[in-house]
């Protein structure tokens, strides 16, 4: 059976208020003890509770529904060098990575973006299992295109070039 993996590492600059605002949210999201949809367990401090309705936001955005008993978080978050890194060691969640991002850019109103270079890769010599991708983030947007995609318009052009001349 083969194992497969989304790699990505990038620095999120911010300054040490924001990082650490960051990694209270990260805090949220690592804390198996909250339940993301029982409203009682949120926080009662103001700076507090911001970081927890982040963290809430991007817990929600689970494909198929939150689930407590489930939930993991799919990204590590840890202080670097001019901010904090964003990574994960064996498969990041780049969609839920990228709406942290977009998330923390929104609450601070920082007018910058992020990207991720993604590689998609497999333990095995599979034809599938290899890829990439890339990831652009903003406070109002998160645009992404894989090399799959990228291929695919290549071939679509091949062979309508093909078609075209046939038909000369």
């Amino acid at each position: 059976m083969s194992n497969y993996y989304t790699q990505s590492s990038q620095v999120i600059e911010l300054i040490p208020s924001q990082s650490i605002f960051a990694l209270s949210a990260y805090k949220y999201l690592t804390d198996q003890s909250l339940d993301f949809l029982n409203e009682g367990t949120a926080p009662t401090e103001q700076y507090s509770l911001a970081a927890y309705e982040l963290a809430q936001k991007v817990a929600l955005s689970e494909d198929g529904g939150y689930d407590k008993d489930n939930f993991s978080i799919p990204f590590n978050l840890t202080p670097g060098f001019g901010g904090l890194q964003i990574q994960h060691d064996e498969s990041i969640d780049i969609d839920k990575a990228a709406l942290f991002v977009q998330l923390l850019f929104k609450h601070f109103d920082l007018d910058k973006y992020l990207y991720f270079d993604v590689s998609y890769s497999t333990s095995s010599d599979e034809v599938d299992g290899f890829g990439g991708g890339a990831v652009f983030i903003t406070k109002d947007s998160i645009t992404s295109m894989s090399t799959e995609s990228w291929i695919g318009e290549q071939i679509r052009q091949f062979d309508e070039s093909k078609t075209t001349e046939q038909s000369l």
